[in-house]
């Protein structure tokens, strides 16, 4: 250590010793300039205190949409408009006019029969209409009226049977007055596979095949002709027989149709 560092430190010893009372202070000196910011971020400081709690949010409503915002109130129904003029009555309906395509016309005529009607249907009904004779009799049932001066076509549709032998059953037309004639063709089973055709062209007269020649025999005869009445009206009728013994059966159901052609 040198002599001048010793000189010093003995003035401080010194003066430190024998100094008297401090004297007043001196005015303050002027403010130094800002040092340097620092570069070196400081600790970092303690959390803060939690915040108090936030006043509470406005209560949703049923149905509103928050995207769209809330829909506003209905507005008030506006004034009733005044009542319109009465308009003037209608027309009061009449008892069956159809409004809706106009009135309805007339019933028109009864138009003639067509080409299939018949004019008349008989059938025997009841019972069974049974012969055990060898002469033709009328068929019970089996009737149509016919017009004086007319001209018929007819067809009779028999449901027959026979009894057990085998000499077959006969058929015929009749008229019940003066000045008819009649055509007619027969159609009818004579055995179970087999059948024959035959006409007359006279009233009350037998055809000349005998049908049903099997034993107990049941089947069907159809007969189909053309009747001329002259000036008398009458009944025409279906006859049958039974050809040497036995009895001939036309069942019910079976039927005479009739058509006025002239």
């Amino acid at each position: 250590m040198g002599p001048k560092l010793e000189i010093l430190k003995l003035r401080a010893k010194i003066a430190r010793a024998v100094s008297g009372a401090p004297g007043p202070a001196g005015p303050a000196g002027k403010d130094g300039k800002d040092g340097a910011a620092s570069t070196v971020p400081g600790p970092k400081g303690e959390a803060g205190r939690d915040g108090h709690d936030g006043a509470n949010g406005y209560t949703p409503v049923k149905g509103a949409d928050y995207r769209d915002g809330i829909d506003g109130k209905d507005g008030r129904d506006g004034t009733n408009g005044t009542n319109g003029t009465n308009g003037t009555n209608g027309t009061t309906p009449v008892k069956g006019v159809d409004y809706f395509d106009g009135a309805k016309g007339d019933k028109g005529d009864t138009g003639a029969p067509g080409a299939e009607t018949w004019n008349a249907i008989a059938q025997v009904s009841d019972s069974d209409a049974t012969t055990t004779g060898q002469s033709l009799v009328n068929v019970t049932g089996l009737t149509a009226v016919l017009l004086a001066n007319s001209q018929y076509e007819f067809e009779a549709v028999l449901r027959v049977s026979t009894s057990a032998v085998t000499t077959g059953c006969k058929y015929g037309v009749n008229f019940s007055a003066a000045g008819a004639s009649a055509f007619a063709v027969y159609t009818g089973a004579t055995t179970a596979t087999a059948g024959a055709i035959t006409s007359t062209n006279a009233l009350a007269t037998a055809d000349a095949t005998a049908f049903l020649t099997t034993s107990a025999m049941s089947g069907l005869v159809v007969i189909k002709g053309f009747v001329v009445i002259g000036a008398n009206p009458g009944n025409l009728t279906i006859q049958h027989l039974k050809v040497t013994s036995g009895a001939s059966t036309v069942k019910i159901g079976s039927m005479l149709k009739v058509r006025k052609v002239g």
